[in-house]
This record gives C-alpha cells, sequence and structure tokens, in this order.
C-alpha cells in the first residue's frame, strides 16, 4: 500500500492514527516540555510549523542556527527498510548508454515524527539520498520532507531539506565552508548548516543540513521559480549523456526538454568552428557571464566532482528573466576544498565539462574565466576570515562527533588547513607562465558492459600485506567466464590481508598465474566499519559495490614489461566469509561469486 510523490513511494504502513492526524493539521506545533518552553513558547512554535495556507518563507532563521538539533522517531521497521536500500554502481553504469536516461530511484519514503530544536512535527516523512559516495547503512544521508502527509505543512517556511552524512568529509566542515564561500561570491548556491541527529534515541552524530535545489531557492536566487530545471548526476551536453539529466520544475515548456535539445545542437554547432570563432550563439542558450563566475567558483574550492571538473553534481536553470538561458548551479559539495593530485589535471581549471572545454580553447573566455577566478580570490577568500572559521567549527563540532569520526577528524582538519594557505599561491604559481593547458580532455565513458562472471576463494594469514606474494596463500581458486576468455590452468597462487590504509577496510589481494604466462589479479576491499555493517565468519552476503569494492586486472607475463591486457569490476553478487580471524596468526578465507563489468 502506497501513495506516490515526486515519482517516488510514501510507505503509509506506520501512518498515525486518523484523528491524531485530523488534529495535527489544525495544531501542527507543541512545546514537549516545561523545560523546552523557555526556548520555544506556544506562539514561537506557531511561527515555526505554519498553519494551513499560511506560508511565509523564513527559512534564513533555519540556516543562521550554528548547530540545529534534529530528532526523528520513525518505526524500527521502516527504519531497517530505509537503511538497507541502495543504488549500487552496476545498476546505475552496468549497460550500454547507460547514462543517456533516467536514473533509477529505489528509494521511498516513510512517516516520522521529526523534533527540531524542541518543535515537534509530527506526520513528516522522511528517505535515503544519495548516489554511490554517500551510501551508507550506518549512517545514510536523509532527506527530510514537512508536506507530503500534510500538503500545507512547513517549518519555518520551509517543506524540507537534505541531511548529508558527509562521508567524503571526514572534517565534517568543507561543505558548510564550500557554501559559505560560493555565496561570499555571488555564486548561487543552496545554504548549509550543521545539524546533531538522532533516530529512534541513537546518536547518528553530525551532518550537513542542506538546502534543496529547488522552487524556494530558485525563487530566492533568480527572482523566478516558473523556469525549467535539470539535475546533472554524470550527465552532459553531448549526445552520450543528454537524456539523463532529471528533470525537476518544468512547466514553461510542459516538460518537452526543447531547451536542452537546442542547446545540445548549439553546442554541436560551435564543435566544427575554430576555436576563436565568436560566441554569441552559446550565449543564447548559456548566460556565459554566469558561467565563468560558476566555473570558476569551482576551481576556487576544487570541486572536482562538480560540472567543471566531473560532469557531474549541478544543476541548470533556464530562467525566464534571463531569456531562457540556463544558468549553472554547484551541488554535492562535500568533495571540495582538497589539493588536486592528478598529475595532467593543472591547479588552476578543470575543463571535462563539454561546455567549459570548449570555452577554454577559446583566448577571450580564458581570460574571463581567470579575470573571474582573480575577482573570487580577491572578493571570498580571505585565508584568515577562513581559518578562524574553520576553527571555531572544531570547536562547535568536536562535543557532537561519534567515536568512530574522531580518528578521522584530525588529519583531514590539518588538510583542509593546509588547503586554504596554499591555495592562492597553489593558483598563482599555476598562472606565472600563462594560461595552463589542458590535455585532459572530456568526461570519459562511465558506462560499464556486463561481460561474464568471476567466482573462487581464497584463504589467506591476516596481517600479510608486507609479506612476499607467495608465502601468504594457503590456498586459493579462481574460475570465470568473461569475454571467451581462455583460462588455463593455475600453476601458482598468492595472497596477501590486512587493512588498507587510509580507509581501515579490510583488503584482501590475490594473484593467479596461469600456465600460458597471464596473471589474474583481484583486489577485495570489505564495508567500511564507519558505514557499513562489517563481514562476519559464516554469514553471506549480497555483494554490491561500493558496500564492497573489488576488481581484477589481466597481466600478459611473457613481454618483458608485463602489461595489462584488460579490467574488470566485480558486481552484483554474493560474498561469504567462510573464516575471519585477524589476531595474530589468524586466517580470513571468503569465497565469492560475481557478475563481471568490463571497464573502458
Amino acid at each position: 500500500m502506497g501513495k506516490t510523490w515526486d515519482n517516488e513511494t510514501l510507505s503509509v504502513n506506520s501512518f498515525l492514527p486518523p484523528l491524531f492526524l485530523s488534529l495535527s493539521l489544525v495544531f501542527l506545533a507543541h512545546c514537549t516540555t516545561d523545560e523546552e518552553s523557555e526556548a520555544c513558547n506556544e506562539n514561537e512554535c506557531l511561527d515555526l510549523v505554519e498553519e494551513p495556507g499560511v506560508e511565509p518563507d523564513i527559512s534564513s532563521k533555519l540556516y543562521k542556527k550554528e548547530m540545529v538539533d534534529i530528532n526523528i522517531v520513525i518505526d524500527p521497521s521502516d527504519w531497517d527498510t530505509i537503511r538497507n536500500q541502495y543504488r549500487s554502481v552496476h545498476s546505475l553504469f552496468g549497460s550500454e548508454g547507460c547514462h543517456n536516461q533516467q536514473l533509477p530511484k529505489p528509494y521511498s519514503y516513510f512517516p516520522s515524527t521529526v523534533t527540531i530544536d524542541g518543535t515537534v512535527i509530527p506526520n513528516s516523512t522522511i528517505r535515503k539520498k544519495g548516489l554511490i559516495g554517500s551510501q551508507s547503512t550506518k549512517k545514510p544521508s536523509l532527506k527530510v520532507r514537512f508536506d507530503h502527509i500534510n500538503t500545507e505543512q512547513r517549518y519555518l517556511g520551509t517543506d524540507g531539506f537534505a541531511l548529508n552524512n558527509l562521508k567524503s568529509d571526514p572534517s565534517l566542515i568543507r561543505s558548510c565552508l564550500t557554501s559559505n564561500i560560493l555565496e561570499d561570491i555571488g555564486v548561487p548556491s543552496s545554504r548549509c548548516t550543521f545539524a546533531n541527529v538522532t533516530i529512534n534515541d541513537a546518536s547518528f552524530g553530525v551532518f550537513a543540513l542542506v538546502e534543496e535545489v529547488k522552487k524556494p531557492f530558485l525563487k530566492r536566487a533568480f527572482d523566478d521559480d516558473d523556469g525549467n530545471l535539470y539535475e546533472g548526476t554524470v550527465n552532459d551536453f553531448v549526445p552520450e549523456l543528454i537524456d539523463g539529466f532529471e528533470q525537476d520544475t518544468n512547466e514553461l515548456s510542459d516538460s518537452s526538454r526543447d531547451d536542452l535539445s537546442n542547446a545540445l545542437e548549439a553546442i554541436k554547432r560551435h564543435s566544427n568552428k575554430t576555436p576563436d570563432s565568436p560566441l554569441q550563439e552559446l550565449d543564447t542558450y548559456f548566460n556565459l557571464d554566469a558561467f565563468y563566475r560558476f566555473w570558476a567558483a569551482e576551481i576556487l574550492v576544487s570541486h572536482r566532482d562538480g560540472y567543471a571538473g566531473n560532469a557531474n553534481n549541478f544543476y541548470i536553470y533556464a530562467n525566464p528573466l534571463d531569456n531562457g538561458r540556463f544558468h549553472f548551479i554547484p551541488w554535492g559539495v562535500d568533495f571540495t576544498l582538497k589539493r588536486e593530485a592528478r598529475a595532467n589535471v593543472p591547479k588552476s581549471v578543470y575543463a571535462f565539462g563539454k561546455l567549459a572545454n570548449l570555452l577554454y580553447q577559446n583566448e577571450n573566455s580564458r581570460n574571463n574565466l581567470f579575470a573571474a577566478l582573480r575577482s573570487h580570490l580577491q572578493n571570498g577568500f580571505d585565508e584568515r576570515e577562513l581559518l578562524d572559521w574553520i576553527e571555531d567549527k572544531r570547536l562547535l563540532l568536536e562535543p557532537y562527533m561519534l567515536p568512530s569520526d574522531v580518528n578521522f577528524f584530525e588529519p583531514d582538519f590539518e588538510s583542509l588547513r593546509d588547503y586554504i594557505n596554499i591555495r592562492r599561491k597553489d593558483i598563482d604559481d599555476s598562472l606565472n607562465d600563462g594560461h595552463p593547458e589542458w590535455s585532459a580532455g572530456t568526461r570519459g565513458p562511465i558506462c560499464r558492459t556486463e561481460a561474464g562472471t568471476i567466482q573462487g576463494s581464497i584463504r589467506v594469514n591476516w596481517d600479510s600485506l608486507q609479506e612476499d606474494w607467495w608465502t601468504s596463500a594457503i590456498a586459493g581458486e579462481l574460475n570465470f567466464e568473461l569475454d571467451d576468455q581462455p583460462f588455463s590452468n593455475i600453476v601458482s597462487v598468492g595472497a596477501r590481508a590486512g587493512i588498507h590504509e587510509p580507509s581501515g577496510r579490510k583488503w584482501l589481494i590475490m594473484l593467479f598465474d596461469t600456465e600460458d604466462d597471464t596473471r589474474y589479479q583481484l583486489s577485495l576491499l570489505m564495508p567500511d566499519p564507519r558505514f557499513f555493517d562489517d563481514i562476519e565468519e559464516g554469514l553471506p552476503r549480497t555483494y554490491y559495490s561500493p558496500e564492497f569494492s573489488g576488481s581484477m586486472w589481466i597481466q600478459d607475463l611473457s613481454l618483458p614489461n608485463r602489461p595489462f591486457l584488460d579490467r574488470y569490476e566485480l558486481g552484483e553478487g554474493t560474498i561469504n566469509p567462510i573464516e575471519v580471524n585477524t589476531n595474530a596468526g589468524g586466517h580470513i578465507e571468503v569465497s565469492f561469486e560475481n557478475k563481471a563489468y568490463k571497464v573502458p
């Protein structure tokens, strides 16, 4: 039984009784205890959760709070369902043309009671959120909505927000710091603050409470919310990725997507011109001045998983007040403010997105980009203020951290401090000799193709990562069917096992050499114990990435340089931990059976 909102299902198996539901439509908030009444008297509570028909947007009060206390009560069985819903890498990318279509929506909303700083908001709903990187069963990222059951219900004028688990940010600070930097330099972006989250009386620690990019955001950022909004998740203005843009608020064109098609055709035409051709046609479909500011902002904060850095994590809005031209909006900014380490990527430019790549070939565009970047450095990147801000947030967050956060926090906090101190110099050094060359091209292929099956087992000495390959494997076998790949008998087996640094995950690396001088190297990473349940001896588990991560490289040993021939990823399947003894002298033994996907 269920009801659908926004193409997703709201489970109603634990709805509140009808009488309580009807009463809640009239009186939508109350102060729960005498102690809370000083901070939340009756009138204040009614201001926070509006009566039907009252829709003032006073959400700035929410995002100006340094720490928001959120308590969620939900049926335990519903919570278990939420925790264990997932998107796997290969359900998303494991087919030809995988990202030229709408993404599957595996997450369901469930009813809950949400209390924010003492204000009770009954008949709320929550669901899991996240694509790949934020996946977790222990601390899932969440979407919180107040208006699914009662369409008029709001908290401080907002109908909901996102709670991001900061899995990619051990400092816990980057998302909100990046949001503040973007605001200071005038790039429209989601507001952000910190939340201490409790669910069914269990502490889940610090989350980033993030404004969703929806109509209220558009009204605030662009003075209009009637245009077409699209979310880009590994999407771009190229034929093989254009149909994957997800439509969010498409009203002007009745979801026809003509604006996307027209922009794509303009980019195609410009791609056939010389690099320094005039840009008027592109400027007809994209507000290029706004794009330079957005592009420079992504570079300033090193948003390597954004549009220019990865053709990912962004929105585009066809602004009716700007003749329907597209404006870019950053999203998913938890993996920012980290020094670029890729050898072929300059420290002062990203150009993986198609529009950025085209513009970077034009000298005037490069001048505009770097003028915007220097302006951002001057107006929104005061090192002293930023260092003081993160130090204040360190003191704010420390009491709310989970024990598992502490060991990872300090080194990542120092990395963030170093980034702030060195970012200006990195950019200046990169630009000293003129505009850096861009040789990395555009976003590469992402789709994998199913190629067969891999199955096998291994028994290995624990804590043997420093040992010789051929002394640590006690027993092992490997069988597969891959692209009609010939398989000769195994003549030697080797393996090592231990803790993978710095992730803290159990790691098995296995070598199988065959009589035809071919080596098969398997790598298996077990779940991150901070975010997923660890493997247990004798308990087979569904294997999916990113909870598990496995790959197999095939290498030709007959040639002097021993070239790698192919790479496969282990997709959906089963992993069976037969023995898990991580004490001195112990053994770890697993068997596995998985689909195999060929990596481009």
